[in-house]
């Protein structure tokens, strides 16, 4: 028998294809964005401050499409913006390298024997001495200033120029067989063997290992042991090297600034798109609200399926280019994208008009123990989830480059990593999502998700070989791929009549939040310790947490007798019609009322008034109870 196919339903499967389809090469933008000059503190910022953006738009748009009940106009719009933005990454114009201004210095040049001496002294800039005159990048000087190692490629990396013009006469014995030029440039780079170099108090001393061959030659002089002299230069050094990107640098380019802004669009309309999206989908599905990641794992599908693909044709259409060539990636984009519009648009599904959008039962919904929690754990996963998006795929290339220079798979366990975590982590567990909370509740999912978590990343703390990120990325579904659909169902279930998008807009910006943080503890991290340490950090972060939030629930069962019983607790939010799982009875559409409603709708009256008194209140009947969504 053919399987039966719920049309309502089809176009939403296909938007979530579509989209997550052409958004598979999310995952690498942190990887392009760096390619195009912006060092990692660069990407750090600007994964710490788009999400917050995006967090903001959530929740506005949420209120304003509940209260005014725009949800398709909102989802429309967020497609669009969405397409123009993500598209436009790929054509957004590089950062150009710094150079640093030309330095100012006096070079002594004297003839000691059989050899030329170099001894340069900075004006006052503090650039010189941390880059030429570095006591760890140079050797300290001997009695006979010279440097106990020839300066080779592996002792230092010291780049620069030295163009000088002499403005004092030579002096000493020998002037008049000395024709020292009025001017002349020296270059010292890392390829040069012919000098000794080393570093004694604020000054580098250059000295020639083989005079006959470079300095003599070049400006007939001859330097003997006869000769003693000293001829004084002004010199402008500047240095052939790019200086290091700052983020002082990256605030003062324009390039900057566009990648930053399209990339704050970007987040805001993807951000629009999700929340109205999911809307829709709980709009769609009514009461069975637990079979949101069937939906969902669509998504997951393309976003593996599309995602191996593009980066198969991008380390296709590069081969022997000198730049990552993105056209295929472009091709792809453009094309689902643009589809998706139109899906999106035919898409039917009716917002509910009675349900009116109330400020004081939203205020009580929030302020309830489980809220605080939940929202706690969602904020902890996305600082993980948010490190994990925005500097994964740098930390898989910083591990290959460092196991080996010559390394020319790191496309390829990109996209392998990218298939795994979809097919064999976000699609299966998509799937199981709704068997596995219903059989484990909210609560234990979520301390599972913490868990694995944690897991993960001590697990990539250890890597040194890339290959071993492939077996580690098996734990993506479990965390991610459980994480997700147990907090956008929570969330739904904990949500009052009429502010399904306001609720899902507040969890989906906790969520972006953390993610935010996650962007800005992750560049901190990784400057400081470098990938491996960073992600100790993170794994001990969430163990932390683990151990809070399971403490925090245990407490709470124990006290879930005293807090029922206690009338006076008016921030405690009141589900009726769900299950002990956080979903609803199959003959009810486990509508969220107010604190006093949920209790008194099936109170009867105690006076022939029909007013309740206060004791109804204080111990409401067996089947008015709360039912705690798990």
């Amino acid at each position: 028998m053919a399987p039966k196919i719920n049309k309502k339903l089809l176009p939403l499967k296909i938007h979530y294809f579509l989209k997550y389809g052409g958004m598979s090469f999310f995952p690498f933008l942190p990887a392009l964005i760096r390619q195009k000059g912006v060092s990692e503190g660069g990407v750090g910022l600007i994964w710490t401050v788009i999400p917050l953006t995006s967090a903001a738009t959530n929740m506005l748009v949420g209120t304003v499409a509940d209260y005014f009940k725009l949800h398709r106009v909102f989802f429309m719009a967020g497609m669009f913006t969405l397409t123009i933005t993500f598209t436009s990454v790929f054509f957004m114009p590089n950062v150009p390298e710094p150079r640093k201004d030309p330095l100012l210095a006096t070079l002594s040049l004297q003839c000691p024997q059989d050899s030329a001496k170099f001894v340069v002294c900075p004006h006052s800039n503090p650039y010189w001495y941390d880059i030429v005159s570095k006591p760890t990048t140079l050797n300290d000087c001997d009695a006979n200033d010279n440097s106990s190692t020839t300066f080779m490629t592996d002792q230092m990396n010291i780049n620069y120029n030295l163009r000088c013009k002499m403005y004092g006469d030579p002096d000493g014995d020998g002037e008049e067989m000395l024709h020292f030029p009025s001017e002349f440039s020296l270059t010292l780079d890392k390829h040069q063997s012919e000098y000794n170099v080393c570093s004694s108090r604020n000054c580098t001393i250059i000295t020639e290992v083989n005079v006959t061959s470079t300095f003599s030659e070049l400006y007939n002089v001859s330097c003997r042991e006869s000769y003693k002299t000293t001829c004084e230069y002004r010199c402008e050094t500047s240095y052939v090297e790019t200086a290091k990107v700052t983020i002082n640098y990256l605030l003062s380019s324009v390039q900057f600034w566009v990648i930053f802004m399209n990339m704050m669009i970007l987040y805001a309309g993807n951000g629009v798109t999700t929340t109205m999206a999911d809307t829709v989908c709980f709009f769609l599905l009514g009461k069975n609200r637990h079979k949101y990641g069937h939906q969902r794992l669509w998504g997951s599908l393309a976003w593996g399926m599309i995602g191996m693909t593009s980066g198969a044709l991008v380390t296709y259409f590069s081969h022997n280019k000198s730049e990552v060539d993105y056209t295929p990636v472009v091709a792809i984009s453009i094309t689902f994208l643009v589809a998706n519009l139109f899906v999106s648009f035919i898409i039917k599904f009716d917002v509910p008009k009675k349900e009116k959008l109330k400020a004081s039962i939203v205020g009580h919904a929030l302020c309830s123990f489980k809220m605080i929690v939940f929202l706690l754990t969602v904020m902890v996963g996305g600082i993980t989830m948010g490190t994990q998006w925005t500097f994964f795929f740098i930390v898989v290339e910083d591990i290959a480059i460092a196991w080996d220079p010559t390394f020319n798979f790191i496309k390829l366990i990109q996209g392998l990593l990218l298939g795994i975590e979809c097919f064999f982590g976000e699609v299966p567990f998509l799937f199981l999502s709704s068997f596995i909370i219903k059989k484990l509740g909210n609560v234990r999912t979520f301390s599972g998700v913490l868990v694995i978590l944690t897991m993960r990343c001590f697990l990539y703390s250890c890597v040194t070989n890339p290959w071993y990120f492939l077996p580690i990325e098996f734990l993506h579904g479990p965390s991610f791929g459980l994480l997700y659909p147990n907090m956008i169902t929570y969330a739904n279930a904990l949500a009052p009549k009429g502010a399904q998008a306001t609720i899902q807009g507040i969890v989906k910006s906790t969520f972006v939040g953390g993610v935010s943080l996650g962007g800005l503890i992750g560049g901190v991290l990784l400057e400081k310790f470098g990938g491996s340490k960073a992600y100790m950090c993170l794994g001990l972060f969430d163990l932390s947490f683990t151990l809070v939030f399971i403490i925090a629930n245990l407490a709470r069962d124990r006290l879930k007798v005293h807090r029922s019983d206690n009338a006076s607790d008016q921030c405690e939010y009141v589900a009726q019609g769900s299950n002990d799982h956080g979903y609803p009875a199959e003959d009810e559409e486990a509508p969220l009322n107010s604190p006093v409603t949920s209790l008194t709708s099936s109170l009867p009256p105690n006076d022939n008034n029909g007013n309740l008194s206060p004791q109804a209140y204080d111990k409401p009947p067996e089947d008015a109870k709360e039912k705690l969504v798990e």
